[in-house]
Formats: structure tokens, C-alpha cells, sequence
């Protein structure tokens, strides 16, 4: 995957079923733990994270 801020993510994906549904699956991509594309992700999580909080938030996020 690749996304314009971090550039290429190598991402794993699992499919779970989920019960009592018509065929609904809930997907997660993730990356492998200490590798580049999880260090993209955490980037992407901090910038979401000061966009949400803005300059005034009332505490940290973190």
C-alpha cells in the first residue's frame, strides 16, 4: 500500500468472519512490529493524533 505522507507500507492482512451476519468480514492490515512500515504507521497515528488534538487541546493525547 502507499500512502502520500509515508510513502510504501507492507501491510499483512487477516479476514475474520463475523457471526450472525450474511457473509460480513471484519479485515485488518497491520505491519511487522519494528519494521518501516510499522514506523510509517506510528508516523501516521502522530499526525492524526496533533490534527485531532489542534493547538489548544486541553491535555496530551498521548
Amino acid at each position: 500500500m502507499w500512502h502520500p505522507e509515508v510513502g510504501d507500507l507492507e501491510l499483512r492482512r487477516e479476514k475474520y468472519g463475523i457471526g450472525g451476519t450474511d457473509g460480513q468480514l471484519l479485515v485488518v492490515h497491520h505491519a511487522e512490529s519494528g519494521s518501516a512500515s510499522a514506523e510509517g504507521l506510528a508516523v501516521l497515528a502522530s499526525i492524526a493524533a496533533s490534527r485531532v488534538a489542534g493547538p489548544s487541546a486541553p491535555y496530551p493525547l498521548d
